[in-house]
């Protein structure tokens, strides 16, 4: 079990990221203070249950190309098994995390990246009845599409052609439950709190114009397959989040979308999807 640092003066914030609820405690109150300017839409207040991440400032200055504390920046990971949990590092932080307590203490600079790329890997242990995906969360007449693909897909552009509709541009959760697939908004990166019945899929390529077409369930799971953020350390996890992909692939519509800038994708989109 972790034991945390001897006692400190210490400022605490709540947030709940899907259905995940979590509090972050820090002596480093101008870190907390980058949390409300990330996820100020998602706060909440402090729940019973509520996974613990305390985070320790070291000396290490952040990366030098990094533009503000608040700016993304992703670092290679390397990841072990510990007796409750794991121990999750990058060239300039290092989180361990107890699964069994459900608390986590976190070391590195006084940034936001240290604690996006430890949520990559956590979220998806904590979330155990869906899936974490790389996709915009869009909201539609008759529930919401997302909209998935690599960096460079589409998926900001999308949403911001959605004209206010769009719930979060770049993660969204998935509950599987009863046949029925509901998405919810994650806090990444320009996002507000909202969910809805997943109506559709979208898999994003630029093009010169608009063009929209149905994929099986075989393709939709292999396109899918790429954007899920894996519990790769954990194989029951894994094998959870397997079948969830598979059920995903089987209950919602999937389709190729070839878009233009340009808002009237999302008549196409209205009139073929929702």
């Amino acid at each position: 079990m972790l034991e945390l640092a001897e006692e400190v003066a210490l400022s605490q914030a709540s947030f709940v990221f899907g259905e995940v609820h979590l509090r972050f405690e820090s002596p480093d109150r101008e870190w907390l203070s980058y949390l409300s300017r990330r996820y100020g839409g998602f706060s909440m207040p402090p729940a019973e249950k509520a996974f613990l991440l305390r985070f320790e400032p070291t000396a290490a200055l952040p990366p030098a190309d990094l533009a503000s504390p608040l700016a993304p920046h992703l670092e290679a990971v390397d990841c072990e098994p510990t007796a409750n949990g794991y121990r999750v590092r990058t060239e300039t932080t290092d989180c361990e995390i107890d699964l069994v307590s459900r608390h986590a203490v976190l070391h590195g600079p006084s940034a936001m990246y240290p604690l996006d790329n430890v949520l990559r890997h956590l979220l998806p242990l904590l979330w155990e009845d869906g899936l974490i995906l790389h996709s915009a969360l869009v909201g539609v007449s008759e529930g919401s599409v997302l909209a998935s693909g690599s960096s460079g897909a589409g998926k900001s552009t999308i949403a911001r052609l959605a004209r206010g509709r769009a719930l979060s541009d770049e993660l969204a959760a998935i509950r599987l439950a009863d046949g029925e697939a509901r998405a919810i908004a994650l806090p990444f990166w320009e996002a507000r709190p909202g969910s809805a019945r997943l109506s559709a899929v979208l898999h994003l390529r630029h093009a010169a114009s608009h063009r929209l077409e149905r994929v099986r369930a075989g393709e939709a799971l292999r396109k899918l397959a790429s954007q899920v953020l894996w519990p790769v350390w954990d194989e029951a996890a894994m094998a959870r989040s397997f079948a969830y992909l598979a059920q995903l692939a089987e209950a919602v519509p999937a389709f190729n979308l070839s878009f233009a800038p340009t808002e009237d994708v999302w008549e196409l989109i209205d009139r073929e999807v929702s």
